[in-house]
């Protein structure tokens, strides 16, 4: 086999590599936004519906603010649904 025959299946190699890592990456970025997307609408129910919040507004805060920052970054796992495209919801009776 010549020489850059081999030199392109080493580059072939390296790059199917790379391309592997990337979508092993993005699979877990996903995972991550699904999983943040959860956590952050179940503590908005706790605190905005039943008024009985379970982590602190900081806790919170961080979760939200990851969310918006993997979601802008990975705008191909995009969904109207996320928390983050939301805009404020019912008050609760007593205000």
């Amino acid at each position: 086999m010549p020489q850059f025959c081999k030199r392109k299946t080493v580059f072939q190699k390296i790059a199917h590599e790379r391309h592997r890592i990337y979508m092993e990456n993005k699979d877990s970025i996903k995972k991550e936004i699904e999983e943040l997307r959860k956590k952050v609408n179940h503590h908005a129910r706790l605190y905005y519906i039943y008024d009985a919040p379970e982590i602190s507004d900081y806790e919170y805060d961080m979760m939200y603010s990851r969310l918006v920052k993997l979601e802008s970054e990975n705008p191909e796992f995009f969904d109207p649904d996320s928390p983050t495209q939301r805009v404020g919801g019912a008050p609760l009776d007593k205000f």
